[in-house]
This record gives C-alpha cells, structure tokens and sequence, in this order.
C-alpha cells in the first residue's frame, strides 16, 4: 500500500464537522424527545436554556 500524505488541516475541518453533528444530533434528539415524552413542558425550556448556553 503507498504511503499517502494527509492534510492536517482537512482532517482538523473533518473532526469539527464530526464534533458538530454530534452536538446537533444530542440537542435534538434531547430537545424533541423532551416534547414528546414529558407531561410537563417546563422541565423542556430549562433543558432547552442549558443546551443553548453550552452550544
């Protein structure tokens, strides 16, 4: 197999990609579960608040 070089900077540009989706993946998954399986909607806009401060 040849050896290939690698651009450092296009694997650092994958990696924040990858970290990205997973952020939006937790928020939505959090947000929309929260909606649609708690009878009480307040706890949501706190989880809500708390992930907005963090992204």
């Amino acid at each position: 197999m040849e050896n290939k070089k690698r651009i450092r900077s296009l694997d650092i540009l994958r990696g924040l990609a990858i970290l990205g989706t997973l952020g939006t993946n937790i928020w939505l998954f959090t947000y929309l579960g929260c909606f649609l399986q708690a009878e009480n909607t307040e706890n949501c806009s706190e989880i809500y608040r708390d992930l907005q401060a963090l992204f």
